[in-house]
Order: C-alpha cells, then sequence, then structure tokens
C-alpha cells in the first residue's frame, strides 16, 4: 500500500537536507529521555527520602494511575498520518475534526478512569500486591490519573506540532515537564515525605506542561475540547461512582474478586447508560462515528 501510494526511487541526499531533517528529528529523540524521567524520577526521590518500601508501595499505584494514557499513545500510531495527509490534501478542517474527536474520545474513557479509580483503586492494589501496599498507595492511584489525562492532552496535540514540524515546541514542553517534576519532588519530598506527594508533583507537573503546550498551539490550531460533553462525562462518572460505592457497602464481606469483577461490569454500564441518558452524543456525532467506521472497513476490505 505504501510503495502504491509514494512510490520508490533513488535519490542523493544533500547536506542541507540532511541537516534539516536532523533539525526535525532530534528533538524527538531527546523527548525520549524526558519521557523516562518523568516515568521513573519520583521513584529515585522516594527512595533518597523514603525508603526502598515505599517506593514498592508508589510502583503499583502509579502503574494503576497510567494505565490509561495507553488510548492516546495507541491514537499516536495512526493520527499523525492521517493529520498530515489531510493537511497536505488541503483539507485542513478535516485535519481539525479528526484531533478535535481524538480528544472527546480520550476525555469519555479518562474522566470515568479517575472515578474508577478513587472507588476501585483499593481492591485492585490489594489483588495486584497486597493489603498493605492497597492502603498505602490507594490515593496514588486517582492522582495519577488525573496528571495521566493531562499527559494524554499533550500527546494528542503535540501531534499538532509535530504535522507543523515544530519539534522543537515539543522538546521544550517535555523539557519543561522533567524540569518541573524535578524539582517539585526535590523540594516538596523533603517537607513531606509521603508517596502521596510524589503522586502530586506528577499531576502538576502534568498539568503545567498542557497548559504551556495548550497557550503554544492556539496560536495556530483552535482546539474543541467540548465542554458540554466534559460536563456531562463528569455527571455520568459521578453517578457511575456513586452506584459503586453503594455496592460496596451493600456487599461488603463477600469475595474481593468476584465483586470487583461485578463492579467494573456494573461501572462500564451505569457510565455508558448515564452517558446515553444525558444525550452527550449528537446524532450528527453519531453519523461522523459510523462514517470513519464505514470507511475503515472499506480499507480493510480492500488490504
Amino acid at each position: 500500500m505504501i510503495f502504491r501510494e509514494i512510490g520508490a526511487k533513488f535519490s542523493l541526499y544533500k547536506a542541507t537536507d540532511l541537516i534539516s531533517d536532523i533539525k526535525v528529528g532530534f528533538p524527538i529523540v531527546v523527548n525520549i529521555i524526558f519521557d523516562y524521567i518523568l516515568a521513573v524520577i519520583d521513584r529515585f526521590f522516594i527512595a533518597f527520602y523514603l525508603t526502598v518500601t515505599d517506593v514498592g508501595s508508589y510502583s503499583p499505584g502509579y502503574a494503576l494511575g497510567s494505565l490509561i494514557v495507553f488510548l492516546p499513545k495507541a491514537m499516536g500510531t495512526a493520527l499523525p498520518q492521517l493529520l498530515c495527509r489531510a493537511i497536505d490534501t488541503g483539507n485542513g478542517i478535516e485535519a481539525r475534526k479528526m484531533l478535535n474527536y481524538a480528544v472527546k474520545i480520550y476525555l469519555l474513557f479518562a474522566i470515568p478512569f479517575i472515578v474508577g479509580c478513587l472507588g476501585l483503586g483499593k481492591p485492585i492494589l490489594a489483588l495486584l500486591a497486597n493489603h498493605d501496599v492497597a492502603e498505602k498507595a490507594f490515593l496514588v492511584a486517582p492522582i495519577v490519573a488525573l496528571g495521566t489525562l493531562f499527559y494524554g492532552l499533550n500527546i494528542i496535540l503535540s501531534n499538532i506540532l509535530f504535522v507543523s514540524l515544530k519539534t522543537y515546541v515539543m522538546f521544550r514542553v517535555n523539557a519543561l515537564a522533567a524540569l518541573s517534576n524535578v524539582l517539585a519532588n526535590l523540594v516538596l519530598l523533603y517537607f513531606y515525605r509521603s508517596i502521596v506527594i510524589a503522586a502530586i508533583t506528577t499531576f502538576v507537573s502534568y498539568f503545567i506542561a498542557f497548559a504551556y503546550l495548550l497557550i503554544t498551539v492556539r496560536d495556530e490550531w483552535v482546539v474543541d475540547f467540548a465542554w458540554p460533553m466534559i460536563l456531562k462525562s463528569v455527571c455520568a462518572s459521578l453517578i457511575m461512582g456513586s452506584v459503586l460505592m453503594w455496592v460496596a457497602f451493600a456487599f461488603k464481606g463477600y469475595s474481593v474478586t468476584g465483586i470487583l469483577a461485578g463492579k467494573l461490569v456494573l461501572g462500564v454500564l451505569v457510565y455508558g447508560v448515564a452517558l446515553f441518558c444525558l444525550k452527550t452524543f449528537s446524532q450528527k456525532e453519531i453519523g461522523y462515528m459510523k462514517s470513519i467506521l464505514w470507511g475503515w472497513r472499506i480499507c480493510k476490505a480492500n488490504v
């Protein structure tokens, strides 16, 4: 398919072109280092200020809270190419629509995930590790999940910079997030020796990076966060959380594994029904999603 679309030919590289490509690509390579710093640096500070046992308690909570980031990273395997193709063909409106829908889809999953971590974090951590870890880190998961919401938005919005070949701005955003995380851990953990503080610094650093990135991309690309949809998603998530709290109280003392599985299924159903009752999706949006699915089926059939 790639050969059919762009062909193949032999060409010699010019030194000026090589330098230009390095300027675009090198910041992306360096970003990997900053992503690594953001992912692990808090564990080093916990080990330095607290104990290795606290690191062992923090890691499962962080892993659970950051689980939702798989969605924007999965989008990142296809979204940049689709945006580039739309921009190159002069269809900027379609490119903006795709990005806005990517933001909406991510938020529809990330918002209830935060509430789910708050309500189900302790039993899940008890199954993943043990009850001691669950008692220490049950607040870590929802706080990290809140920070991951902004981290995922950073990943999606960074596609705008990628399409515009402004990878140096991506470098500045990740550098700001990494630096703020290091400084916040260095100062706050010195005064407050708690793994919850490390989770808060993660949230703060991701939020600062998101605010900076949003200000930067708004100069050339207006992002529609669909605030009515966000409000409805928050309401549906709170309804889901209330139902889960009632189930936890009503079935106290039963098998943790069985109740947890039931809660997960019930939570998904309640959230979906609440979104439907609140009329979160318009007929136009439903039709657009059907057209995307239909186009995907045709593409798959052709392949």
